[in-house]
């Protein structure tokens, strides 16, 4: 039987955001297929004209009863043509401060609307894609965290996508197996 690779995006970044901030059915619905590989999420943050600027970010969902109703574009987005799941910021009011009415919302990537266009680098390699959301109705219940403080989550996501304290424990025990090793190629000079 072949296995499908694991997403690295779900197991480094969405996976934990869930854990920190998803409910309890969020939880139990998506972390056991980012665990078999069932899942294979992408990133939906960057956008065209918006640079490193993240903060300015466009894309809207506006509610509709029960659902989101997204519009807009995401660009450089790495192995959204294999993936089946997005975990996306999204613009849901617009405030004084940019940070504020941004959303962090999961995606069906196979849900109407959402067409995924391939950028091929110099290279002819595809790994990077835009991907485009025309109506594309998206249920609250895919919310992470609360509506409009998407910032918050999206900067608790960092710590896992960049370091930080969520990976101080991988780092203390190899700090720790560097410096036995030191100390036994230091004993090993010594003795020589």
């Amino acid at each position: 039987m072949r296995r499908t690779p694991l997403s690295p995006m779900g197991l480094g970044m969405c996976g934990p955001v869930l854990i920190g901030y998803g409910t309890p059915e969020q939880k139990a619905y998506y972390l056991p297929c980012i665990l078999s590989g069932e899942d294979f999420w992408c990133q939906g943050y960057s956008e065209p004209g918006s640079g490193s600027g993240l903060a300015s970010l466009q894309m809207s969902a506006r509610e509709d009863g029960d659902d989101f109703v997204c519009n807009g574009q995401k660009i450089w987005t790495t192995h959204a043509n294999y993936a089946n799941r997005i975990f996306n910021l999204v613009r849901t009011s617009k405030e004084d401060i940019p940070q504020r009415g941004i959303t962090f919302v999961l995606i069906d990537m196979d849900t109407p609307g959402v067409k995924v266009e391939p950028l091929v680098m110099l290279s002819r390699e595809h790994i990077q894609n835009q991907i485009f959301f025309t109506d594309v109705r998206v249920p609250k219940k895919n919310v992470v965290g609360k509506v409009g403080e998407g910032w918050t989550v999206a900067k608790y996501l960092m710590q896992f996508e960049r370091g930080g304290h969520a990976y101080a424990p991988g780092l203390h025990t190899r700090l720790d197996r560097i410096r036995r090793m030191a100390a036994r190629e230091a004993a090993t000079a010594a003795g020589a």
